[in-house]
């Protein structure tokens, strides 16, 4: 036990950590800001109704939310460590990843809500769609009906029975 805690002090204690953890924290924001970007982008391309543009935005994407879960994945480590105890090279360093630190998760607020935007609009439109294509068949319908009640000699199979 005394050694894992000797460890993970040691690692509060290593500058080459703490740069790590500041170019990750980097890192998240820049993945985040790419996101929200692709998110902006995709509302727009959703609001337009051009969805052929949306399926190769949504593989772009899909490679920045690779990007973003493995820098989550080498941040772990660094969540159980007390953020007081880092060495710094330098304030100014400690301040900007603190604040950096913070922007993250307003970023990824943001990201969210321009993507439930998105789809609230897709599912909009798909709705749109579907009426558009039901009141068509019931048009359909109606209309194919009127024809068998306007020629009532004609039946189902095209034989008549007229003679």
């Amino acid at each position: 036990m005394s050694c894992e805690i000797t460890e993970k002090v040691l690692d509060t204690m290593n500058p080459h950590a703490t740069q790590q953890l500041y170019g990750l924290i980097c890192q998240q924001r820049e993945v985040l800001l790419e996101l929200k970007h692709f998110a902006e982008v995709q509302h727009q391309i959703v609001q337009q109704n051009e969805l052929g543009r949306l399926v190769s935005l949504l593989a772009a994407k899909q490679k920045a939310i690779q990007r973003l879960q493995e820098i989550d994945r080498n941040l772990a480590p660094f969540q159980d460590q007390d953020p007081e105890s880092r060495v710094w090279s330098s304030e100014e360093q400690r301040d900007e990843c603190r604040r950096i630190a913070k922007e993250c998760p307003r970023l990824l607020a943001e990201v969210m809500k321009l993507e439930q935007t998105a789809e609230e609009t897709l599912t909009a439109q798909r709705e749109t769609i579907s009426q558009q294509i039901e009141q068509s068949t019931t048009r359909s319908q109606a209309a194919n009906a009127y024809l068998q009640a306007s020629n009532p000699a004609d039946s189902s199979n095209g034989w008549s029975v007229e003679e």
